[in-house]
């Protein structure tokens, strides 16, 4: 995952969520600016947060984020980012995976559903719409 960016908001990933949080922060992905980007400068780790997720959701194998998507809830970078590309590569692991990026947060997820507010970035299996349909009706996907 890189980052180009300049510098605001935090970065949310959403996952399929307790309150315990983990006490080192995981350093995962790059961040580089656009001036480091033309000057092959050198790229910084990002380090994420867990919000509201039990401390062994998340880990890190070799390159790899890897996520257990219980319980659902978020962890935030540890830095806040304003006009950014954001380069994601994922997959589901098992079928009718949903999952997301939150940007421009207000960092704040809500007690009930535990996420933030702001703009989420969807990231559903490719036939997930197919695989949710309930008394015949396909979900929306917008």
């Amino acid at each position: 995952m890189k980052l180009f960016l300049k510098l605001s908001l935090p970065i949310f990933l959403l996952v399929s969520a307790s309150v315990l949080a983990q006490i080192k922060p995981i350093s995962f992905g790059t961040e580089t600016t656009l001036e480091q980007l033309f000057s092959m400068g050198k790229e910084k780790p990002i380090n994420w947060i867990n919000v509201n997720t039990d401390p062994d959701t998340w880990r890190k194998e070799k390159d790899i984020l890897v996520c257990s998507g219980l319980p659902i809830g978020v962890m935030r970078s540890e830095k806040q980012y304003e006009n950014f590309i954001l380069m994601v590569e994922w997959r589901h692991m098992e079928a009718r995976g949903n999952s997301g990026v939150f940007v421009w947060s207000d960092a704040k997820p809500g007690e009930k559903d535990r996420l933030p507010g702001g703009v989420e970035v969807q990231m559903l299996e490719l036939d997930w719409v197919n695989q949710n349909i309930r008394d015949g009706v396909k979900p929306p996907i917008a």
